[in-house]
Order: C-alpha cells, then structure tokens, then sequence
C-alpha cells in the first residue's frame, strides 16, 4: 500500500471551510509554516470555547512519551467543545526509542488512530517521516499527513508577495526577488524582513530599492559553511568556486572574509571546547551555534587547532591589506582561498598589486 501524504495546500482549503479532523501528522523542513499550520488547527479546533488555556496542552517527545500524549488526548475538553493536544520533536529516533520492545506501547498508539477520542485533535509535528518505520505507516493509514517541504525559490517569491500584500505595502517584483535572493528560501526570515521594510515605508508604504539594500542582510552566504568546508578539506577547486559563486551573488569580499574569520572562530573555540571535555551538547549551547551541524562537527574534529588559528590569522592579514587598498580585494581573496585550501601559511602575496 503506498503512503498518502498531503499538501499544504489540501491542509488549508479543509480549514477554510471549517473541516478538522481528529489526527494530524505535520512534518518537513519549512519549520515555520508548519508551526503557523498547528496554530491555525488549535485556533479553529478552540473557537468555540474560553477555556482555550484548560484545552490545549504541547508535549515534547524528547521528553515523555506516547502514553502520556494519550493520556491527554482522551481527558474530556473542559466545558465541552474541543481539545487539542500537540506533540512536537516526533523524530524517528524518538519513535523508535518510544517503541523499543514495547508492543504494548504500539498498540496502544494503533488503537488510539483507529479509534480517536471524538473531542479531541491530535496534532503530531516532526522535522521528518520515515516511510520504513510501522508507526508512520500507521500514521498515514488513520491520519491527515502534511508536507511542509523547504520552499523552492519561485514558492518563496510568491509567499512573500502575499505578505507584503497582507502588509498593505507595494512592492515591485525585482526586489521580491533581490530579497529572497539574500535572505533564502526560509519562510521565517522573510517574513522577518516584510515586517521590517513594511515598518520602514511607513506612512508611503512602498518598498525602494535603498530600503533593501539598508535593511536587508545577505542573510544565505552569512550561514553559510561549504566555503569553510571545502579549504579544510583541501579542496581548492570547489573552494575558488564557491567563493566566486558568492561574490557573484553580491557579497562584498570584505564581507566574505567576516563568513571565513566568524566560522574559523566557532570551529577553533569548538576544538579548544572538546578538548577540555564537552559533549556536542554542551558546545552547541557555549557557542550558539544552529543549523545543520554535523559538517561543522566532522571539521572539528577530522582537523588540528593550528589548521584553524592559522586561518584566522591569515584572514585577518588579508582584511587589513583590503582595508589599506593593496591589490585587488577579489584577487586578494582568490589568492587566500587558494592558500588555505592548500593547508600553507606563506604571507608573500598580502603585499602584492
């Protein structure tokens, strides 16, 4: 039997006219709509009573179980209506650790979605759906599961035309596209920056060119780490190209070079930090790092501290030859990432036209 899964789109012309259903399985990488999603569900789910607050409870399953979600979602709503019960952090490593040898467990969960407590909603959200997994199979067999895919670039153009819309602020076209060109495809930065540039235009409400070149970071190339990974992996093809891809994009070399210093730092303080003992937790949450980080982790620890202060050290001598206007900042850099990607330490090129 194939696995069903649904689309937002589905998700959202059922609630338009009012329909809800008892289970929901929400997964995928755009975080951000998937959580506007659970709201508008519980919102819709709650409309019809004041104790929004006595039913509604959010448990994480890194931190109970399965039976405990059940065991709210079959309590009665308070003061009749419905209830809703969410269940974040649904990851396949939480699923099978909630499973491991428990078949009691299992059926449980099996009777709850065949047979759901009529009063109340269930909303399961995850990063992922493994399809291997019996549980997800379970899921897809007895729930409503949604897709929330990262946005594809025209998507995301379009996403963020309607928010300006909702703004009240006009728009042209060659900036949404200059703005999602900067920030990404992520739905929760770009909302960040309509709000912004809409608060900006105020009382015109008409977003200028000068207003995004102000406001708006180049928020992709600042989290990006493949240019750091290439040089510590001693790819210098695919670091140049990289880099020249980067700049193509609108970076400033001098910016470029604050993305290399910034990810040298965090990868030599992580070094220093898993030498003095600490776990990848602990490291995480010192040195605030987010996103996928297993790339980071790998440099950190397949590489030598002195790899790492060297680059910053190299770095910071070719910031200040930019600074003091010798050479050409696009060669200038050229020549670094060709340098480090290499593993070498010579000086001899900062002072060269």
């Amino acid at each position: 039997m194939s696995i069903r899964i649904h689309q937002r789109s589905e998700l959202r012309n059922d609630l338009r006219v009012g329909k809800l259903l008892p289970v929901y399985f929400l997964y995928g990488e755009e975080v951000y709509l998937r959580d506007i999603a659970i709201r508008t569900i519980s919102e819709k789910a709650l409309a019809g009573t004041d104790l929004k607050d006595f039913n509604s409870v959010s448990l994480s399953l890194n931190e109970t179980g399965f039976d405990e979600v059940l065991s709210f979602a079959q309590q009665l709503p308070f003061g009749g209506g419905l209830r809703v019960v969410i269940a974040t952090d649904c990851s396949a490593a939480a699923i099978k650790s909630a499973f491991a040898d428990d078949d009691a467990a299992e059926r449980a969960v099996m009777g709850y979605l065949t047979n759901p407590a009529p009063d109340t909603v269930l909303i399961i959200s995850s990063n992922e759906f493994d399809k291997r997994l019996r549980l997800s199979k379970m899921f897809a067999e007895n729930s409503f599961v949604v897709e929330f895919p990262k946005l594809a670039k025209p998507e995301a153009e379009k996403w963020l035309e309607s928010k300006f819309r909702e703004l009240e602020t006009s728009i042209e076209a060659y900036l949404v596209h200059r703005i999602v060109d900067l920030t990404g495809e992520d739905a929760r930065a770009l909302q960040n920056e309509a709000v912004k540039l809409a608060t900006y235009s105020f009382p015109e409400k008409v977003v200028s060119k000068e207003s995004v070149d102000l406001l708006v970071r180049h928020k992709k190339i600042l989290s990006n780490f493949d240019l750091t990974d290439h040089l510590i992996a001693g790819r210098k093809k695919e670091a140049l190209a990289t880099a020249r891809k980067i700049l193509e994009d609108g970076a400033e070399p001098l910016m470029l070079l604050g993305l290399l210093s910034y990810n040298f730092r965090q990868l030599c303080a992580a070094k220093e930090l898993t030498a003095e003992g600490a776990d990848r937790r602990d490291i995480i949450s010192t040195l605030r790092l987010r996103g996928g980080l297993d790339r980071f982790f790998e440099a950190v620890r397949r590489t030598d501290r002195g790899v790492f202060e060297n680059a910053i050290l190299r770095i910071a001598e070719v910031d200040k030859a930019i600074k003091t206007s010798v050479g050409s900042p696009s060669l200038q850099l050229e020549m670094l990432v060709c340098e480090l990607a290499m593993g070498k330490s010579e000086t001899a090129f900062v002072g060269r036209a």
